[in-house]
């Protein structure tokens, strides 16, 4: 299967789907307006996924370029990206991919909501052997690109560009990004990427549909959908 067919669902799903957005607190730092939201991912494996993080804008900052923010390693969000950004002249939101605790006076306010899924956290065994297999904690029964622990946060990611295309001071023209996995990077020693096992065909599934980089290489070959493919997000 391919990119396109992986999210082809996507647009409608997102049309349809509410944000339900909530500004569970607001601040400001240094002519930075900051809070803490949350909204509705969508419906993933029968529960409503939560997004939460934190969202910064200049004060009085209109048609603004936006940003969002992905963090790496424990994939907890904080203030620092996003006030940085917001100093160029950017909106950024970002996510609380991790369902990281929040700090100081923020605790108890509500935060990221996986259901059962629970992608990419500390002690996750949702997976089989190899990065799409089937598991306790994935989202199809065969070996799937939504069974990858990106493919629900790429959804998160997807409605975070919603939400930021949602504010009054964000131009819905001006949201990107970028970044690929599989490429290794010359500045960086021995960053080779680990794939969890996973078999050739595996491999293949994933670059063609999972990887950030699959839209731009249309030469490889691309993988059939499983027959029990479930056409909703």
């Amino acid at each position: 299967m391919t990119a396109e067919e992986l999210w082809a669902d996507f647009p409608a799903s997102d049309k349809r789907t509410p944000l339900d957005t909530e500004v569970l607190k607001t601040w400001e730092e240094d002519g930075v307006v900051l809070s803490v939201v949350r909204y509705t991912v969508g419906v993933l494996k029968g529960h409503t996924v939560k997004m939460a993080g934190y969202y910064a804008y200049p004060k009085n900052g209109t048609r603004l370029p936006a940003i969002v923010q992905i963090n790496g390693g424990g994939q907890k969000a904080g203030t620092y990206g996003p006030i940085k950004w917001a100093r160029y002249g950017y909106a950024c939101f970002n996510p609380n991919n991790g369902c990281q605790p929040w700090d100081g006076d923020l605790r108890g306010l509500p935060n990221t909501d996986w259901g059962s899924l629970k992608p990419g956290l500390p002690g996750d065994k949702r997976n089989g052997k190899g990065m799409l297999a089937p598991g306790p904690g994935t989202i199809d029964d065969v070996a799937s690109p939504r069974n990858h622990q990106w493919y629900p946060r790429m959804v998160g990611a997807r409605r975070a560009i919603s939400f930021l295309q949602s504010r009054p001071e964000v131009d819905p023209d001006r949201i990107g990004g970028c970044g690929f996995w599989w490429d290794d990077y010359p500045c960086v020693i021995g960053n080779q990427r680990g794939d969890g096992g996973a078999d050739e065909a595996q491999k293949r599934l994933f670059l063609n549909a999972a990887s950030c980089d699959a839209q731009r290489s249309p030469a490889r070959t691309a993988q059939p959908l499983p027959s029990n493919w479930p056409r909703q997000v």
